[in-house]
């Protein structure tokens, strides 16, 4: 509405397009596109847990026949062919191209022997051998998923396997560079830690019917402690949450009054409480650091009633004026600081490993095909399926590689390996020698085979010591992280010229907990030959030739000694007696040297 004034009374115009506004228009406009969102999300979600069709999995297959044909025709047909029939554009005597050609349909005989049992042996399904089942209970206070699946797969299928907060979700406030994630600090936070829920980047809140949590933002303006209660409201009796929530505020005056809150500033982690203050203040983040702790199993005595956010905010705003001392004083940190971070003490640095109890029920269910997963079983997004010993999704087989075909699989390599590097070198030997008569398709054949070489040779040496360590790709992904964390966390407190202090710390981290791949590796077997040997076979026949089955059904593995019942690692104290002796270097050498030999 507009008043306009002309000298005379007022005449009051209503504003164009007045009558349309409607009262909550833009709360229904929002929800709208929240809804849109969430089906756009969902059917984001349903192509995903979609398999991909057979042709567009068997699609590579066609490819590789394809190239089969193409090089036997230019191999076989006009390179060696024309040395038997001693044409004049020939590029060689007689008996070279017989011996080309017995060579060649040695190596190819293998070649595709070894690639038909890859392509025709399943590398099997966890459904054949287990039955839907309901999820099982956690038994733990956070059953947070596993990250083991990768690129191709998802361990647990509840979660998303990037960390994180969803897009939609506001995050919260970035961190400025150099802070020290070793001492307490308080801050106010902004807006976005009203929002932000931290439970949802790691693991499913696990609600009851008597929780009254709130669970979205309709919950949470029905308990904002802002709104004024209602005069009509009765006085209701303090709860046991209230009750809990006001002594915890008046245990933490006490407290704070005497100094004695303590901090351990050489903790790994930092744990993060947000307490709503009243409506005059903003909310208040109380950020204390402790030891890494193992899940704690949900029992009785240990569930809390969640405190009531009314009364929280009643109490709370006390927090404001407690005298928080700092034993640490930090100097201000801004987006543009030129000081080194503080260096951390490498006398209290400890190795991080990966606590989680992976064989654990809770830690195996598989939620896309509702079945506890055997272990080192991976859901496959690919073929839509759970796959026993899961290593990846090669496209070239179609398939994924498992426990049935995994040999088969390194052995197709290993073949192929040497066929492709046959055809290279007789090849270019031949075209570089006789340049007056190139031949085009020749030489897109030597391009080729050394492509396929080159890639093949590198998969044979990396599986080669994966399976020499007994383990999968997936699991490496794991070794690989643990060792990146050790990298980091040394580095953070030795200097770079330090590499004998460096390397000193990793011996007294490998003396304690064994290392990295081996004595920390969950299947490890004890030596190189045996890891090679449940897998591959006993004889050299098997490594060899492509025949027999598999060794490894894929359901029962032989477990490392060094772990627990629920695959967490252990202190070398807390190994069986006959493990614990610390090898020094000289007896690693020779140990390394008798595995070698034997």
């Amino acid at each position: 509405m507009a008043a306009v004034d002309g000298g005379g009374p007022s005449t009051v115009v209503a504003a164009p397009h007045a009558d349309k506004v409607q009262p909550g228009g833009c709360i229904a406009l929002r929800r709208q596109i929240e809804e849109s969102a969430e089906r756009q999300r969902e059917a984001r979600q349903a192509r995903r847990d979609r398999p991909q069709g057979w042709f567009a999995r068997k699609f590579a297959v066609f490819m590789v026949i394809a190239i089969y044909i193409y090089t036997y025709y230019v191999y076989v047909v006009r390179f060696s062919v024309s040395m038997v029939k001693k044409r004049s554009d020939a590029k060689g005597n007689f008996a070279q191209g017989v011996a080309y050609l017995v060579v060649f349909h040695i190596l190819f005989a293998f070649e595709l022997w070894s690639y038909a049992r890859a392509l025709f042996t399943p590398p099997g399904r966890a459904l054949d051998h287990t039955s839907k089942c309901a999820r099982p209970v956690p038994r733990y206070s956070n059953p947070n998923p596993v990250h083991v699946d990768s690129f191709y797969t998802e361990g647990d299928e509840s979660f998303s396997l990037q960390g994180g907060p969803p897009y939609q979700q506001p995050s919260p406030p970035p961190s400025p560079p150099h802070q020290r994630a070793r001492t307490s600090s308080i801050h106010s936070p902004t807006s976005a830690d009203y929002t932000y829920d931290y439970t949802s980047a790691s693991s499913p809140p696990q609600r009851t019917l008597d929780d009254p949590r709130p669970s979205n933002t309709t919950d949470l303006q029905e308990l904002n402690p802002h709104k004024p209660n209602s005069p009509s409201d009765p006085a209701r009796p303090e709860s046991a949450a209230q009750a809990y929530a006001r002594s915890y505020v008046e245990s933490l005056r006490t407290r704070a009054s005497t100094h004695d809150i303590e901090r351990d500033v050489d903790a790994p982690t930092t744990t993060t409480r947000t307490v709503v203050a009243s409506t005059s203040t903003a909310p208040t983040t109380i950020m204390t650091t402790h030891p890494p702790q193992l899940p704690q199993p949900l029992t009785p005595d240990g569930i809390l009633p969640p405190p009531d956010t009314g009364e929280l905010a009643q109490n709370t705003h006390e927090l404001d004026a407690l005298p928080l001392p700092h034993p640490h004083p930090q100097r201000e940190s801004s987006y543009f600081d030129d000081q080194p971070p503080e260096r951390l003490s490498r006398d209290t640095i400890q190795r991080r490993l990966n606590m989680t109890p992976v064989l654990a029920p809770e830690y195996r269910y598989c939620a896309r095909d509702e079945i506890l997963k055997p272990p080192r079983t991976h859901h496959c997004r690919i073929c839509g399926t759970c796959t026993l010993m899961f290593d990846h999704h090669c496209p070239w087989i179609g398939q994924c590689v498992g426990a049935r075909n995994r040999r088969f699989f390194l052995l197709f390599c290993y073949w192929n390996t040497l066929f492709c590097s046959w055809i290279f070198i007789s090849l270019l030997v031949a075209v570089v020698t006789h340049t007056n008569t190139p031949d085009g398709l020749e030489i897109s054949i030597v391009a080729l085979s050394f492509l396929f070489a080159f890639f093949t040779s590198g998969l044979s040496a990396a599986h080669t010591r994966l399976i020499m360590l007994n383990a999968t790709t997936v699991e490496s992904l794991s070794m690989t992280s643990a060792r990146r964390r050790e990298n980091a966390i040394i580095n953070a407190a030795f200097q770079m010229w330090e590499i004998r202090g460096k390397r000193q710390k990793r011996r007294e981290w490998n003396n304690e907990w064994g290392r990295i791949g081996k004595e920390a590796n969950l299947w490890w077997l004890g030596s190189y030959r045996r890891n090679w040997e449940a897998l591959m076979g006993p004889s050299w026949v098997y490594w060899v030739f492509p025949i027999g089955n598999a060794f490894s059904d894929g359901l029962a593995f032989e477990q490392n000694p060094r772990f627990d019942e629920e695959g967490r690692p252990r202190r070398r104290g807390e190994w069986p007696l006959e493990l614990r002796r610390p090898l020094s270097r000289e007896a690693l050498v020779g140990h390394l040297s008798r595995l070698i030999l034997c």
